[in-house]
């Protein structure tokens, strides 16, 4: 390919030669301000190569916070970890940058902050979302909620780790907010499936519980299937729907090694 000529856009040589310079141009503020707004519609979209779950467990004796980060997808893939409430992990409050590699697992621990509460908030490529919110205090819900995908959808399954029943709502927003209501005895575990294939494979999902207004576990995103798609069909709404929240005020921490799921038990940041 030939690129054109740029000759004639050449300045002088005289100005060259005696260091001519030439004032700034002059740009002025539009007033009042305005942030653009997001055009509507959707976008044909193509397959990636990211199959990313992070999912999160509550250690109530040692008050913290386990996140795995697995990544079964053909490569690796950054998500990013804030925190708005001080809760912290290696030292740090945040925010934290973890790659992790095609095939393989990371995870670190936080501790939460003075309050004995918990708020971590993952974004990832292409719309990834994770939230996890919950406090350690006497009468909080524990339940563990584990993320998986299939040929038709997304399936969470939920287990109630406390010692009393937890009524559970699990809420599609993703068009119809429809609401799944389950009663958990102490030790029970629910599967829940939902179909995507309406939705171009795009969800979110939120469970919560009446019986502890701290608890919250978000599932947002788009399961990849190797076909084309379309861009996410909930990007134009205004407030956007996924907040990212800025952790405190230290640097960016950053853990660029994966794991295998055997590795994992050697502890955070195990490097091969």
């Amino acid at each position: 390919m030939r690129l054109p000529d740029v000759a004639a856009f050449e300045p002088p040589q005289g100005d060259i030669a005696s260091g001519t310079t030439f004032p700034d141009a002059a740009f002025s503020v539009p007033s009042p301000g305005m942030m653009p707004v997001q055009e509507t519609g959707v976008r044909p979209a193509r397959p990636l190569p990211y199959t990313l779950q992070v999912d999160a467990a509550a250690n109530v004796p040692a008050q913290t916070i386990t996140v795995n980060f697995d990544n079964d997808g053909k490569a690796g893939a950054c998500v990013h970890v804030r925190s708005p409430d001080g809760s912290s992990a290696g030292g740090s409050t945040g925010p934290w940058s973890y790659t992790v590699e095609a095939c393989k697992s990371l995870f670190d621990n936080w501790t939460p902050g003075d309050d004995g509460s918990y708020e971590l908030t993952v974004n990832g490529p292409n719309g990834f979302f994770r939230k996890f919110a919950g406090a350690f205090a006497t009468g909080a819900v524990d339940l563990t909620v584990v993320a998986s995908y299939d040929a038709s959808g997304i399936a969470l399954r939920i287990t109630n780790n406390t010692t009393a029943n937890v009524p559970l709502d699990v809420t599609d927003t993703t068009h119809t907010n429809e609401m799944r209501s389950k009663d958990l005895a102490p030790g029970d575990t629910v599967g829940l499936h939902f179909w995507l294939p309406p939705n171009h494979n795009w969800y979110d999902l939120i469970v919560t519980t009446s019986a502890d207004a701290d608890f919250v576990r978000q599932c947002a995103g788009h399961v990849q299937n190797g076909e084309p798609s379309i861009s996410d069909p909930k990007m134009a709404q205004v407030p956007p729907r996924r907040h990212i929240h800025g952790g405190g005020g230290g640097p960016e921490v950053h853990r660029d090694e994966g794991q295998s799921r055997a590795e994992r038990s050697r502890g955070p940041g195990y490097r091969k």
